[in-house]
């Protein structure tokens, strides 16, 4: 790693499977938005975490999935390319669904 350049960790998942609460719960603050409607991240949303005293940056992202809404076809790129970019991906998993099989083939055709 180069100097001066962060770990990026890229929280991605299906709409509404916790991955702004999770990048709050994390910042300790409500720093992305929260709601019960799906699409509500559209964008790439970069963040500074300090951990054990190394600084890194988590990307909270769209969630993945089908639409037909342009808007969120674009937030939905721009998440699989946060992913790409990034040095780590943490798949974030609704625990009240569990993994489906629509996730399970999503990571396997995925190599980030």
């Amino acid at each position: 790693m180069a100097l001066n350049i962060r770990p990026s960790y890229a929280v991605i998942g299906k709409p509404n499977s916790g991955k702004s609460s999770f990048i709050n719960n994390l910042l300790r603050t409500d720093a992305s938005i929260v709601t019960s409607k799906k699409g509500t991240t559209r964008d790439s949303i970069t963040y500074e975490l300090t951990v054990d005293d190394m600084v890194i940056n988590i990307i909270d992202t769209a969630g993945i999935h089908a639409t037909d809404d342009e808007i969120e076809r674009e937030g939905i790129s721009r998440s699989l390319k946060s992913a790409s970019s990034s040095d780590n991906i943490i798949y974030l998993i609704d625990d009240t669904v569990g993994l489906t099989l629509e996730e399970e083939a999503f990571i396997k055709d995925n190599d980030f």
